[in-house]
C-alpha cells in the first residue's frame, strides 16, 4: 500500500521526532516527541485512517505547539491540558 501521504503529513511537522507507530488494520497510530528547553519531552499522536487517507492528532502534551499541529493538519480542535497521572 502506498502511504507516501502518511509521510507528507508527519513531515509537516517538522518539530517532532516521529518515534513508533502501531497498526491496527485501517488505522495508524504514530508517536512521536517534542523536545523542551526543561530537559522533559511533549508527546505527539497522530492517528491515520488507511482507508479515508486522513490524519488526525489524537493527543499531545504541548500546549506550545497544540494550535500549530491543529493548524497544519487542518483541525479545529483545542488544547486540553494534560494532568499527570500523579495527581488522580
Amino acid at each position: 500500500m502506498e502511504r507516501k501521504w502518511i509521510k507528507e503529513t508527519l513531515d509537516k511537522l517538522s518539530f517532532v521526532k516521529w518515534d513508533r507507530y502501531i497498526d491496527l488494520g485501517n488505522y495508524l497510530e504514530i508517536y512521536g516527541w517534542i523536545d523542551r528547553d526543561d530537559d522533559y519531552k511533549d508527546f505527539v499522536l497522530l492517528e491515520f485512517n488507511l482507508k479515508t487517507k486522513e490524519g488526525y492528532c489524537l493527543a499531545t502534551s504541548s500546549s506550545k505547539y497544540s494550535k500549530e499541529i491543529s493548524k497544519l493538519l487542518d483541525e479545529e480542535d483545542e488544547h486540553i491540558d494534560c494532568v499527570s497521572v500523579k495527581k488522580l
